[in-house]
């Protein structure tokens, strides 16, 4: 029964080790992603033509994302960033594999795509978020996949529309201490399976 309650906790410990973390150093960031994809939005100037109400991205190791608007409005393209068409949220949802790394450049621009002093707030589904103000590089890693980012432009003295660029979407490497407890309740489990047998 001891062994039990062992192979219990140290599963209960595994899965809880590792935590939503935010980074607003691109090279910390990087030190914990694993798998993914970086998403440059080669070719995009202000007010490049073609952009509609949604915009697919990859897939590419075997992430993909959808970006949309908020409003009815669609999406606009700035210099080597995405923008939405109004001062509304713009909304990154995840399409392909789960998503637990998610970091870029964000940005609250003015009509004309320049870089305006208000806030934008990035938040992940599980309500976590970040606020910046101007432009910044932020990124967050998470223990379970992010469904979905919102990018809020908040109003102040001029209408404000979010953009983002040099957007990185995969999956974090786990702590070395959440590898050590995935073993030991592997270890574990294994040992209560034998001897139950």
């Amino acid at each position: 029964m001891k062994k039990a309650i062992l192979v219990m906790l140290c599963l209960f410990l595994s899965a809880r080790a590792y935590c939503d973390a935010i980074y607003t150093d691109e090279g910390s960031f990087l030190a914990q992603l694993g798998t993914s994809y970086l998403e440059d939005f080669p070719g995009y100037a202000y007010a490049s033509p073609g952009l509609g109400a949604t915009l697919d991205g990859g897939p590419v190791n075997g992430y993909s994302w959808q970006a949309s608007a908020s409003d009815s409005g669609g999406l606009f393209a700035v210099d080597q960033g995405l923008s939405t068409s109004n001062a509304v949220n713009l909304v990154i949802t995840f399409t392909g594999a789960p998503v637990t790394a998610f970091g870029g450049i964000f940005t609250s621009t003015e009509l004309s795509g320049a870089t305006i002093p208000q806030d934008i707030v990035v938040t992940l589904s599980n309500g976590t978020n970040y606020t910046l103000n101007g432009s910044g590089w932020v990124g967050f890693t998470t223990d379970l996949p992010i469904a979905s980012v919102t990018i809020d432009g908040i109003d102040g003295t001029y209408p404000n529309f979010p953009a983002v660029d040099h957007m990185y979407v995969g999956a974090a490497v786990p702590e070395p201490g959440t590898a050590v407890l995935l073993c030991m309740g592997a270890i574990g489990a294994a040992i209560y399976r034998r001897k139950r047998s």
